[in-house]
This record gives structure tokens, sequence and C-alpha cells, in this order.
């Protein structure tokens, strides 16, 4: 019985690490080749590198099996705390997460395989005999590894610059084509993303609400269909609206197609690789930007 359950939790544990050090390895691509949209404490660069150095860190102990009862714990805590955000990703509508970088993982089942990882963590515990082991070359092996990718990994990391918008909406490069917007940045100036938008021209002259939106954004989809009562609830939102879509371009669900008729649809270029953080509006008057927020409760 004894030799089953520890054979369990070598298996079990093998098999995480190695999800947890592909997923860090994923996540540690995106930060250092992509900008991130940091609307939160949680999406800004620097708690991104951090997870990816915890999440390669335990990846790699529990890899080599030093110490198994502490891993042990510490990998029940970690994978319920990716079930619960998982699952609250899921609730709020979104169709993929990011655990694994830029590749699409549906939420639910990423959901569904945490809370399996928990499940056979408790199932298969370490033994005592499996606590004797694992303390000697293989640590510092480990802890070699670590400091020969781990840091320079976060390094490259923290590194990476995106593109600037200049205020006469010139780009001024920066690692590659991809350039953030935002809003915020311009408040009191003319808003130089018109430059970018194919009606442009049109919604530099009187007042706009500019509405950003990407078409297969669960956030952006709810903010168009309570689009009327923001603007009840909100002043300076109540002018004319424009929808401006973030490429790549796709189509809004039928279900919207009342209130995406009422306003005016633009789009921005497909020159760049835009970053927005929808959906977000912008509110213009005669080309100057006068306010800017995120449609989300």
């Amino acid at each position: 019985m004894v030799t089953r359950f520890r054979v369990g939790y070598d298996a079990v544990r093998v098999f995480l690490a190695a999800v947890l050090l592909v997923a860090a390895g994923m996540k540690a691509y995106e930060i250092a080749t992509a900008p991130l949209l940091e609307t939160n404490l949680f999406r800004t660069r620097w708690f991104s590198i951090g997870l990816v150095e915890v999440e390669f860190g335990l990846g790699l102990w529990l890899l080599v099996g030093a110490w198994p009862r502490p891993a042990w714990r510490l990998a029940i805590a970690c994978f319920s705390t990716f079930a619960l955000v998982s699952l609250k990703h899921g609730v709020d509508g979104h169709s993929s997460c990011a655990c694994f970088g830029q590749l699409p993982v549906n939420t639910w089942l990423v959901s569904l395989f945490d809370l399996s990882a928990v499940a056979a963590l408790c199932i298969a515990r370490p033994t005592a005999a499996s606590a004797r082991r694992g303390r000697g070359p293989r640590v510092a092996a480990a802890f070699c590894v670590f400091l020969g990718l781990a840091v320079p990994a976060g390094a490259f990391m923290a590194a990476y610059h995106a593109a600037r918008l200049a205020q006469d909406g010139d780009i001024v490069t920066g690692a590659d084509n991809a350039v953030v917007v935002e809003p915020t940045d311009w408040l009191g100036r003319r808003f130089p993303v018109l430059r970018h938008i194919d009606i442009g021209d049109e919604l530099a002259r009187g007042q706009w609400t500019l509405v950003f939106y990407h078409h297969d954004c669960a956030d952006c989809r709810a903010a168009i269909a309570r689009l009327e009562s923001w603007l009840d609830g909100d002043q300076i939102l109540r002018r004319r609206i424009a929808l401006v879509e973030v490429p790549p371009f796709g189509e809004l669900p039928a279900s919207l197609s009342v209130e995406v008729a009422r306003h005016t649809r633009a789009r921005l270029g497909t020159d760049h690789d835009w970053f927005v953080a929808t959906p977000m509006a912008a509110v213009l008057e005669d080309g100057r930007l006068v306010a800017a927020r995120r449609l989300v409760n």
C-alpha cells in the first residue's frame, strides 16, 4: 500500500512539474515578446514576471522531489488558487485564460484541470520514505538551472518595450510592431489615435464618444448591450457614439444588431498590432480627449 501511494505521488508531481514548466515558458515568451495591457495589479508586467518565476521554481522543486511535504502543500495551494482564478474567468465570460501565454485554452477546461490536480495531490500524498529522499546533487543542479534560466529570463521579460504613439500620430518604433493605446496619456490634448482610424477626420469634428472593442471580447459585448444605460449614468458620455473595432476584425453576435445599428462604425488600421484595454471609452471634443475610462463594472 505504501509503495503504491509513493509511486502515485511521484507520477503526479512529475506530471504537474512538466505542466508548470511548460506554462511558465509560454508565459515568459509572451511577456518577453508582446506588450501587456496592465488593467490591474495582476496584469502588470512585474507581477506577471513574478508569477513566471514562481511557476518555474515550483516546477523544478516538484521535478527533483526534494522536501516533498512542503512542496506538496505548496502545489495544492498553487493549483487551488489557479482553479479559483480560472473559474472566475469562466463566470466572467472569458473564452480563454492567459495560463499558457498566447495559446488559447478554454477557461472551463483549465478549471477542470486545476481541480483535478488538487484532487490528485490530495489522494497521492508523499510518504515518510519519500521525505528522506532527494537532498543532494539534484537540489544543487535544480538551483543552478533556476539561476541559469529563470534569472536571465526575468531580465529579458523586463526589457521589452512596445512601440509608442507620438502626439502627432507617428509610431515611434519599439521592440516590434505592437502599439499600446492608453488614452489617459493624452487627456486634454489632441487624440493621436484618430490618425489611424478609418473615419478619423469625421471623428475629429464635434463631440464624440469612441468605444473601442474587440469582436470576441465578452466584456465588450456586454458593454455594447448596456451602452444606453452607460450613457444615462454618465452625462459626459451622452453624445454621438462611434464603435471603433480593434483588429483582428470579426462579426458581432446578431443579438447586438439593434444596438450596433444606432451608432457609427469605425475601425483601427491593420498596419500595426494594437493593444487596447477594451471596452474603452474615449470622449472627444473637436479631436481633443476630455475623458477616458473602461466600460466595465
